[in-house]
């Protein structure tokens, strides 16, 4: 499931039920104001379940060990304590313990609307979301190969610095800078708000207490401990997320009778399905969409993600990157997978008296809360884990969005001003604390902000995913397409994001087709209830309880763009960047291979480049004289690579070459260009090979 169907399911209920001549049921929104009122599960042939004491001490023990190692974190890493400056506090001076930032990376990305929504998707839905965990693996890969060794080669801070790099713009930096921290605002604030809506229930504390308790204590160590309090706080946050949702799943098989009769009932439930093979771009999961999706799931959450960068900068090389990398996909999908299962067994629990349709719960992503509660709750302690876990999502999630948010404004908006250029390091550090302090607070605030109006739940993550596709396609475009200069990266970029925008506003306002649920049955319940739910239609403000055989054929016939599946958005995005970006630079010119440091872009598709534009264009040279005079070695200006993995082939130009180099140029173009560090003893280059004359002894080197 997107992060986009995760919270909107959160968020609003999606459920409409079909009844027979004699019975309507009618399910309406949860609203805050009902939580509030019932302070726990309502009764109706169940038992009112609610949070013993050892529970609270479990939830409560979970936060205050989370608060106390953040703070503590921060104060051993202050410049005073640890000698660490702005680089400590961002990218943890690039020391930290590997097996310490892997779970970090884990729990940064896997927030807690995974774990309810996940769930919740099997349960009403089926097992073909399953099927992303195969994308998964494909989006691991690209990773893996390309995007972590063209990132962690450069001395960046933030993502958004390498599209100033790359295309040459300081606008499409800025830009992209936005972009993301508009994603993250909006991302902290559906992961603060779904889950206190989904267990408001169970815990008896309202939506409003839980966004506030969650979001300031988060905001406070984040703030005070910068990236090592994030990531020390993320070890026991994720080790509980697993253990939380494993002690359930257990516990769960051994209520119904193991896997095998979890898989039968399911089975007849009609749960089981992993392919799907219909190729219409309308139908909401099949196999080729939820494959599509997982692919792109994956790199939003490790690739192209601040938070992610940070974390692979904490580390001492590439290649401990790169097992962070794996380690972090794996377990992502292990959990997506547990997760999933979690959703079949609570299937196969209620499956002749579904908790939704007999009025004990309200919301579909309460289900899993529900099963906890019920099932489980006359375990000591257990609901109370359950709920650390899910909260454990909520604040390694926020506390990662905060921190990258303080490093992103800093860096991109802040670093650059004439005003801040003199500050020490303690100073940078104190502007950071108050930052990612504010980014919290704004979090906080349009988390509450979405408890007043729950449509803006699904407002903020169409917009999230109408942003992150385009800006994922421009990375990719500067690492894949090494012939994209600046103009063609602006088209490319401006024209998915328009397009996004536009399917957006039409699917909100046109779109009709809604995802047709899978049997729910109370024929089991007490009091003999027979309302089976066998089709369901939404409108935006009401759920209906009855649907016309007419009215859903009408439906199903006026498909329109704005009806493709939510799975295709965000690869749709990355192409129509990709490749409008390459049309546009055919007509306004393209780079030619000497223009671009080929560091900067995958080694193939930089090779791939050289071959084809000797090809079209002819030597690769194109009349190129390029004449380094220098007795000593060349060496970069300044350069300070303490913030990230060693940069193996920096780059400089002719702006911050010392004053013993002297670069002639001779070429018919005005535009500036960079070239490969030079090396006195072998002069060449690290990719360019030295075609200086065996008879040269002025230290003269032609490329």
């Amino acid at each position: 499931m997107s992060i986009v169907e995760l919270v909107s399911d959160a968020a609003e209920d999606v459920l409409t039920t079909p009844t027979t001549p004699t019975t309507t049921t009618t399910h309406t929104m949860t609203t805050e104001a009902d939580l509030n009122t019932e302070g726990s599960f309502l009764t109706n042939g169940f038992p009112d379940v609610t949070f013993s004491i050892v529970d609270y001490c479990v939830f409560i023990l979970m936060v205050a060990i989370s608060f106390i190692i953040g703070v503590y974190t921060g104060w051993k890493s202050q410049p005073e304590n640890s000698g660490g400056g702005a680089g400590t506090y961002l990218l943890g001076g690039r020391s930290m313990n590997p097996a310490a930032v892997s779970l970090s990376l884990l729990g940064g990305s896997v927030s807690a609307i995974a774990i309810l929504g996940n769930a919740s998707e099997v349960y009403i839905f089926g097992t073909q979301i399953c099927m992303n965990v195969v994308g998964m693996m494909f989006g691991g890969l690209l990773i893996y190969h390309v995007i972590l060794p063209v990132l962690c080669k450069m001395n960046i801070v933030s993502l958004s610095e390498y599209l100033e790099v790359r295309f040459r713009s300081v606008m499409l930096r800025r830009l992209g800078s936005l972009c993301l921290i508009l994603s993250i605002m909006l991302v902290m604030a559906v992961v603060l708000y779904a889950p206190s809506l989904a267990l408001a229930t169970v815990t008896g504390l309202s939506s409003w207490a839980s966004v506030i308790i969650m979001g300031g204590v988060c905001t406070i160590y984040t703030a005070v401990g910068g990236v090592r309090g994030v990531i020390y706080t993320d070890v026991l946050q994720t080790t509980t997320m697993y253990v939380g949702v494993v002690v359930v799943l257990v516990y769960g098989c051994l209520d119904v009778g193991g896997l095998s009769n979890i898989w039968e009932i399911a089975s007849n439930g009609s749960r089981i399905q992993f392919f799907e093979l219909d190729p219409s771009p309308f139908l909401r999961h099949s196999m080729y969409s939820t494959i599509i999706h997982g692919f792109y799931l994956i790199i939003f959450f490790y690739g192209i993600n601040q938070a992610a960068y940070q974390r692979y900068c904490a580390v001492g090389s590439l290649k401990i990157a790169k097992r962070l990398c794996i380690i972090a996909c794996v377990g992502c999908m292990l959990l997506f997978s547990l997760n999933f299962l979690a959703g079949l067994t609570a299937f196969a629990v209620y499956s002749g008296c579904d908790p939704l349709a007999s009025g004990k719960i309200k919301k579909l992503d309460q289900i899993l809360p529900y099963f906890v509660a019920h099932k489980l709750g006359h375990l000591v302690g257990v609901p109370g884990l359950f709920v650390a876990a899910v909260y454990g999502g909520v604040l390694s999630s926020v506390s990662s969005s905060s921190n990258a948010m303080a490093c992103m404004i800093w860096d991109d908006l802040l670093s650059h001003v004439n005003y801040f250029k003199s500050y020490t390091d303690k100073s940078v550090i104190t502007v950071l604390k108050v930052i990612s302090l504010a980014s919290g607070v704004v979090g906080l605030l349009l988390a509450l902000l979405g408890g007043r109006f729950s449509s803006i739940l699904q407002l903020a993550n169409s917009i999230v995913g109408t942003i992150n596709g385009p800006l994922i396609g421009l990375y990719l475009t500067g690492m894949c397409s090494p012939w994209v200069g600046e103009k063609g990266a602006c088209v490319g970029f401006l024209t998915a994001f328009i397009i996004n925008i536009w399917y957006f506003v039409g699917n909100l306002v046109r779109g009709k087709i809604t995802p047709t649920h899978l049997p729910l049955s109370t024929d089991d319940c007490p009091g003999n209830l027979t309302t089976i739910i066998t089709t369901t239609t939404t409108t935006q403000a009401t759920l209906t309880s009855t649907v016309m055989e007419e009215f859903t054929h009408d439906i199903v016939a006026s498909k329109s763009l704005y009806d493709i599946s939510y799975c295709y958005i965000g690869l749709g995005g990355i192409l129509i960047t990709i490749i409008t970006s390459s049309l546009a630079s055919m007509c306004t010119g393209m780079l030619s291979p000497w223009e671009l440091d080929d560091s900067l872009v995958h080694p193939q598709c930089a090779r791939l480049h050289g071959f084809l534009w000797r090809m079209f264009k002819g030597s690769k040279s194109g009349g190129l004289d390029v004449t380094v005079k220098d007795k000593e070695s060349v060496e970069e200006k300044g350069q300070d690579n303490s913030m990230c993995p060693s940069r193996s082939s920096p780059t400089l130009s002719p702006n911050n070459i010392q004053n013993n180099a002297e670069i002639i140029l001779h070429t018919n173009c005005n535009e500036p260009m960079e070239l490969k560090r030079v090396n006195k003893e072998t002069k060449q280059g690290s990719d360019y090979q030295d075609n200086s004359d065996s008879n040269n002894t002025n230290g003269v080197i032609k490329v």
